[in-house]
């Protein structure tokens, strides 16, 4: 091989300067080229960086190991290779999939869905327009409906306010006849007589709702156990 001046040396041709078998054409355009000096003078650096390391030995019993490692993977290569080959059952995946639990959506997704769903094919864009015609059909009819009978609509809702005050008057009545028959109506009316006695019941039963809750909610929050800390 003729080296021109223009060409450089190869890695190769490096590996056979180190090796003592360089060519003299080779040898000739290193003396010459700076740049293959340069990189001949980088990869002896290099060289001479490995030839410092250290030497590592295995510890004792390490191609043992290694050995026996080996051996326990290929037998268990040879064990899984052994296995049967599973079949599942017929309708396995049937089975399966009925219980698969599919997550049900919100009514925030179900109202996002709507518009496609009923744009989806024009039977149900008509579908849609039929209902909505009736709907606002039945709301006009029923607005014109009450405007020409208002008069008789405004009787219809006085007899049936009549009839739902004397229903509340006979029901309260029979609740208070139900309680003065109690025997412990009697105390309760001299306890709430006069105005200081009421008002004393009443802060006496706001303290004990107030304290009440204070016990339900120590309750609910309760601390935890403590840990203890070795110091």
């Amino acid at each position: 091989m003729r080296y021109e001046p223009a060409s450089h040396l190869t890695p190769d041709d490096f590996d056979a300067w180190a090796e003592g078998r360089l060519s003299p054409e080779a040898a000739a355009h290193l003396v010459g080229c700076d740049d293959c000096l340069a990189m001949l003078q980088a990869e002896q650096e290099v060289v001479d960086e490995l030839a410092r390391l250290p030497l590592l030995s295995p510890r004792a019993g390490f191609a043992d190991r290694v050995v026996t490692a080996m051996r326990t993977e290929q037998q268990l290569d040879a064990l899984l290779a052994n296995l049967p080959l599973f079949s599942p059952s017929p309708g396995f995946a049937e089975r399966v999939i009925a219980r698969v639990v599919e997550p049900q959506p919100t009514w925030v997704e179900r109202v996002r869905a709507l518009p496609a769903r009923i744009f989806a094919s024009p039977r149900r864009i008509a579908a849609a327009a039929t209902g909505a015609l009736a709907l606002v059909g039945s709301l006009a009819w029923s607005v014109l409906w009450s405007l020409s009978n208002r008069g008789w609509m405004l009787a219809w809702a006085g007899s049936l306010a009549e009839r739902l005050e004397a229903w509340y008057w006979l029901a309260l009545g029979a609740v208070t006849a139900a309680l003065a028959e109690q025997p412990w109506y009697a105390a309760a009316r001299d306890l709430l007589a006069t105005p200081g006695r009421a008002a004393a019941v009443g802060l006496l039963g706001l303290g004990l709702y107030v304290a009440g809750l204070l016990a339900l909610r120590r309750l609910i929050v309760a601390p935890g156990p403590r840990a203890t800390h070795a110091i």
